[in-house]
Formats: structure tokens, sequence, C-alpha cells
């Protein structure tokens, strides 16, 4: 599935997995009673691999909490990254009820992540800040990427659409003391 959404994005059909398989389309039939149970599933693989790939980051010791949340806030699994999540403009009118189940995935399992602010704003690395207007930020800002044509538009792919996102939150708009941006 995620190799024809890569060809075809929403277009892709079941017979297009069936022949990239190999196998007959009655077989896909067997495990999913059509195209949206079938990206339901695929939207539940995929967020089970962002979770797995964010405990991966927290618990590396070889990074300070500020990286961690920079990076754990929007990991994208290596098979992730390169995948012209831009097709998926047009979910909400197409597949409305997959759209819906992506939404949950983006507001839910957000603990990790705040457990490793409250770390931080405890240590002094980061500062109080509202969760959960961060939390909204982020979650809009994603689903903005992800239903709309603003990748097209601004001609950026989605995983460096999060890190430019994620850079601004963590660093601000200001020029540090030193110059940096």
């Amino acid at each position: 599935a995620i190799v024809q959404f890569s060809r075809k994005g929403l277009h892709f059909t079941m017979q297009d997995i069936a022949d990239t398989m190999h196998i007959a389309k009655k077989t896909i039939y067997k495990s999913y009673d059509g195209k949206e149970a079938l990206l339901i599933a695929l939207i539940d693989a995929g967020f089970e691999k962002i979770h797995a790939h964010k405990q991966e980051i927290i618990a590396n010791e070889n990074l300070t909490i500020p990286e961690k949340l920079q990076q754990e806030m929007v990991a994208l699994p290596s098979d992730f990254l390169g995948v012209d999540w831009s097709q998926l403009d047009g979910l909400d009118t197409m597949y409305p009820r997959v759209a819906q189940h992506l939404k949950e995935h983006l507001e839910k399992n957000w603990e990790p992540t705040i457990d490793l602010i409250e770390e931080g704003i405890s240590d002094g690395v980061i500062r109080l800040i509202n969760i959960s207007i961060l939390k909204n930020i982020v979650t809009a800002s994603i689903e903005s990427f992800l239903s709309n044509d603003y990748l097209t538009q601004n001609q950026i792919a989605y995983d460096d659409a999060l890190a430019e996102m994620m850079d601004i939150l963590m660093k601000g708009m200001q020029v540090q003391d030193d110059g940096t941006h």
C-alpha cells in the first residue's frame, strides 16, 4: 500500500496493490473489507512505528532534552522519509473516516512528550510553557501539512516542513545573543 500510495497517492486501487504483491485481489479482501479499512490499518501501523521511533529518541542518552524534544515531536521512521505526503491532499473528502482516524492519532499519545517537556522545565532547560497550546500548534501544523496542498504550493518536503516548524518552535524567531538564528 505504501508503494502504491507513493506512486499514485490516494488514487491507488486494491488491484494495484495485488499486482505489486503478485497476489490475487481477493487475498487482500480476506484481511481488509476495502480500501478504507486498509488505509486505517496503514495509519495504525505507521503510528506504531512512529511511537517506537520516538521511544528510541527519548532513550538516547547522548541527546539533551531540547534535542530529544526537537527530534521526538516530529519523528518519522526511516521508511517514511521520502514519501510524498502531499498526496494525502483530498483525504478529508475522499475518506473522511480515515482523515478522522489520522487526526485522532495526531492528538493522542502525547504523554512521553509531555513528560519530556516537564523534565526539561524541572531541569531549567525548557522555559515554562502552556503545553496545551504547544500541542495545538504542532497538531494543527501537521494536519495542515497533510490535508491541503501546502507542501506542493511551497515546494517543501513533509519532513523538511516538520524540521523547520520544530526549529522555529525550539529556537523562536529572534536572533540569539551570539548572532545565530
